[in-house]
């Protein structure tokens, strides 16, 4: 998909921006990418809480090669059932979103604040 088909389609649910990268685009709801379209597909970012629905959902992840390496990544296949419900297709989008989430907020934990016991 192109980034104006990408925003046709996520319009429904929100406004999104999309940013070239990785061979795709990426998407995002302000900051956060809570999305990636890559050769036709679209991927959706999933975390430790979510991966499972998306496994069960039949979705796979997106993999890249790296340094002669295949990995996963953290973004899975649209569920395929989700695009044609609109309630379905809200709810993964929020999944992703809630995903972003929690991410960037293991982030701020991980770069830490001063505590009032301990200040830097």
């Amino acid at each position: 998909m192109e980034a104006k088909e990408l925003e046709a389609f996520f319009a429904p649910v929100l406004p999104v921006r999309t940013r070239r990268m990785f061979g795709g685009i990426g998407v995002y709801d302000g900051d956060a990418m809570f999305a990636l379209s890559v050769a036709g597909r679209v991927y959706l970012k999933t975390d430790d809480a979510t991966r499972p629905l998306y496994a069960e959902a039949g979705s796979e992840p997106f993999r890249v090669t790296m340094r002669g390496a295949v990995r996963e990544t953290s973004y899975w296949s649209f569920p395929g059932r989700a695009l044609e419900d609109a309630e379905a297709f809200a709810r993964w989008v929020a999944l992703a979103r809630e995903a972003c989430a929690r991410a960037a907020a293991r982030k701020v934990k991980r770069r830490g604040s001063p505590s009032p016991t301990h200040p830097r």
